[in-house]
C-alpha cells in the first residue's frame, strides 16, 4: 500500500509539474493513445478467452517465486530448490506480491494483467519515439501497425524447406511428409513453433505478451531509456535523463538478458557518434551525449547490489557449467534475416534518410540499431536467450520501417490493385493472426489440472495452503512443481532440469535427485534421508501420489518412528518428518 501511494503521488507531482506540451510534441491520440490500447485489448482476448493462456509454461515457476516473497519475505528462495537464494531476476514477482497484498487473489491473472499493460505502454512508447524521429503521422502509423505483425513477416512461407528432412534426413519417404505435416498443430499453442522459418530460433510476438515473464516489462523500460536517447540528443534537458537512468535500473531489474545487453550496446552508440561526429559535426556532442552516458550509469549502479546478488552463482564453479559468450552463430544469422528480413528491408532508406537529413535523434537510434544488431551476432548466452535480441532490435527497426510501409503498400495497391494490398496486408497477418487462433482455440484449457483438479488434489492444495508451515519444505518425484504454484511451499527438487537453468549447485542437485530416488523407490537409506532432510532446518513433507509410485515406496516410511503420516487422501500420502 505504501509502495502504491508513493508511486502515484510522484506520477501526479510529474504530472502537475510538467510543462504544457508544445506543438508537434506529442504525436496524435490515436497511434500513441487508442491504437496501443486496440492491439493490447485483441492480444489479451487470448487469456479471457482461453484461461490455459493464463498457466502454461514459464508462469508457474513465476507463480512459485511471486508466493515465495509474499509469504516468506525477500531476498527470495529458489521455491525449486530450497535453501538456494534465487539466482534469477524477481522484481516483477515483488510487484505480484504486491498486487497480491492489495487483495488480487489469482497471480496468473495478475501476470496476465501486467502483460497486457506493457503491451500497450511498448506500443504507446513505439508510437512515441517514431514521432520524436519523424515528426510525422504516416512514419508513426506505420510503426505502429508494423509492430505487431513485422515479426517473422512473410518467414512463414518458408515452411516447406521443413519437407527437406523427408528427402535428406535419417527418416524419408511419405510417412516422414505426413509427420512433418501433423507437426503442424492449427488450433494450439504450438502453432507458433510453425510460424518461424525452419532452423531459426522460435520468436513470436503473441507469446511474450501473454506468457508469465518479466521480460516485457523489461522492454518497457529498454523503450524509455530509447525514448531518452532520441529525446535528450534532439534537446539536451533534465526529464530525459531521469527517464535515462530509471529505465538503466529498470532493465537490470526486471530482466537481466535485457538490461546487460542493450546497457554496452547505448554505450556504445553514444561513443560511436562521439567519433562520427567529427565527419558528422551536426550530430549530438559531449553537452548532450555525456550526461546521458552518466544517467545510465547512475541507473546501473543504483541496481548493481541486486545485480549482483541474483548473478554471483552463475559466476560460481559449483554449477559445473561452462559457457563462453563471445560466440557467434549460423542459427542467429538466420534468425534475425528471417525474423527481421522484412522491416529490415523497409528501414534501409529510413535508415539512411536519419542521416542525409541529419536528424540527431534519429541518427542515434540509427547507430544503436547498429551496435544491437554486431552485440547480437557475436553474444551467445545459456539456453540460446540470445533468441531475445531479436525483439530488441524489432522495437528500433519499426521506427525506421514504419516511415516505408505505407507508401510500400500504397506501390503494391497502384500496381496490382486493391486486391493486391489486400493480399499483402493477409500476408503479414498471417503468423500473427493464426497465432492468435491457436491460442484462443487451444482445447488444454479443458484438461489442464491447474484449471480442472480433482476433487483429491484441490483438497490436499488447501491442506498445505492451510495446514503445513509457511516455511515447509515437500519433497516429491519427478520433478512436479504442482506444490510450488498452488500449494504456495518450497520444493527440494522441483525441477528436471540441469544446473544451467538457475545456477543450481551441481553436486546438491545430484544428492537431492539420489534421495528422491531413494524415497520413491527401494527406501533402503532412510538414514541418509532422513540426515539430509535435517540440515534444511524446516519442516519437511514427503509427498506421495499412488499414480505415480505404484510400488508404494510409502511403506518403508510407515515403518520408520521417524516419520508420521500428516495427511491420507487415498491416492494422495503426505509424511511428515519428526524432529
Amino acid at each position: 500500500r505504501d509502495v502504491a501511494i508513493a508511486g502515484f503521488a510522484l506520477w501526479l507531482a510529474g504530472a502537475l509539474l510538467a510543462p504544457a506540451p508544445r506543438d508537434g510534441d506529442a504525436p496524435p491520440w490515436h497511434w500513441a493513445t487508442l491504437a496501443p490500447l486496440l492491439l493490447a485489448l485483441v492480444v489479451a482476448l487470448t487469456w479471457l478467452l482461453d484461461p490455459y493462456v493464463r498457466v502454461f509454461t514459464d508462469a508457474w515457476v513465476h507463480a512459485g517465486i511471486a508466493w515465495d516473497i509474499a509469504l516468506r519475505g525477500i531476498p527470495p528462495q529458489d521455491p525449486r530448490f530450497a535453501g538456494l537464494p534465487l539466482n534469477y531476476v524477481w522484481y516483477f514477482n515483488l510487484f505480484l506480491a504486491l498486487a497480491h497484498a492489495l487483495g488480487a487473489r489469482d497471480v496468473f491473472v495478475t501476470m496476465e494483467l501486467v502483460n497486457t499493460v506493457s503491451l500497450a505502454v511498448c506500443a504507446a512508447l513505439t508510437a512515441r519515439l517514431a514521432w520524436s524521429v519523424w515528426g510525422d503521422v504516416r512514419a508513426t502509423a506505420g510503426a505502429v501497425l508494423l509492430l505487431p505483425v513485422g515479426l517473422n513477416a512473410f518467414a512463414w512461407l518458408l515452411w516447406p524447406m521443413q519437407l527437406g528432412r523427408a528427402v535428406l534426413g535419417r527418416d524419408r519417404g511419405w510417412a516422414q511428409v505426413l509427420h512433418i505435416a501433423r507437426d503442424v498443430r492449427f488450433g494450439h499453442i504450438e502453432i507458433l513453433y510453425s510460424l518461424s522459418a525452419p532452423l531459426a530460433f522460435m520468436t513470436s510476438f503473441i507469446d511474450k505478451f501473454t506468457v508469465g515473464t518479466a521480460l516485457n516489462s523489461a522492454w518497457v523500460m529498454m523503450l524509455l531509456v530509447l525514448l531518452a536517447l532520441v529525446r535528450g540528443a534532439q534537446r539536451p534537458r533534465l526529464r530525459p535523463l531521469a527517464w535515462a537512468a530509471l529505465g538503466a535500473a529498470g532493465m537490470l531489474f526486471f530482466h537481466g538478458v535485457v538490461g546487460l545487453s542493450v546497457l554496452p550496446v547505448t554505450f556504445a552508440a553514444l561513443a560511436l557518434a562521439l567519433l562520427l561526429r567529427t565527419h558528422w559535426p551536426w550530430l549530438p556532442g559531449w553537452r548532450a551525449l555525456v550526461p546521458l552516458g552518466i544517467a545510465l550509469a547512475v541507473g546501473a549502479l543504483i541496481a548493481l547490489p541486486y545485480t549482483r546478488a541474483i548473478s554471483a552463482a552463475w559466476e560460481s564453479k559449483s554449477t559445473g557449467v561452462t559457457h563462453h559468450y563471445l560466440r557467434p552463430g549460423v542459427a542467429m544469422v538466420w534468425t534475425l534475416v528471417t525474423a527481421l528480413g522484412f522491416v529490415a528491408w523497409l528501414a534501409r532508406a529510413p535508415l539512411r534518410r536519419a542521416f542525409a537529413e541529419r536528424r540527431p535523434g534519429g541518427a542515434l537510434l540509427a547507430l544503436w540499431t547498429l551496435a544491437m544488431t554486431g552485440f547480437a551476432l557475436v553474444v551467445h548466452l545459456p539456453l540460446d536467450n540470445e533468441s531475445k535480441f531479436v525483439f530488441q532490435l524489432l522495437f528500433a527497426l519499426v521506427v525506421f520501417a514504419g516511415v516505408a510501409f505505407l507508401p510500400w503498400l500504397g506501390r503494391i495497391a497502384a500496381r496490382f490493385g486493391r486486391r493486391g494490398a489486400a493480399l499483402a496486408v493477409l500476408l503479414l497477418l498471417v503468423p500473427f493472426a493464426l497465432t492468435w487462433h491457436g491460442y484462443v482455440a487451444d482445447p488444454s484449457a479443458a484438461t489442464h489440472p491447474a484449471l480442472h483438479p480433482t476433487a483429491a488434489e484441490a483438497a490436499l492444495d488447501q491442506w498445505i495452503r492451510t495446514r503445513t508451515p509457511v516455511d515447509a519444505v515437500f519433497v516429491e518425484c519427478c520433478g512436479m512443481d504442482r506444490v510450488m504454484a498452488l500449494g504456495r511451499r518450497r520444493l527440494l527438487a522441483g525441477t528436471t532440469a540441469g544446473p544451467d537453468k538457475a545456477a543450481f549447485p551441481a553436486g546438491e542437485l545430484a544428492r537431492r535427485r539420489e534421495l528422491e530416488d531413494d524415497l520413491f523407490g527401494a527406501a533402503v537409506g532412510l538414514d541418509q534421508d532422513r540426515a539430509a532432510l535435517d540440515s534444511l532446518r524446516a519442516p519437511v513433507y514427503v509427498l506421495y501420489r499412488a499414480s505415480l509410485s505404484p510400488d508404494r515406496p510409502w511403506r518403508a516410511l510407515e515403518r520408520d518412528p521417524h516419520f508420521r503420516r500428516a495427511y491420507d487422501g487415498d491416492t494422495l500420502r503426505v509424511y511428515e518428518l519428526r524432529r
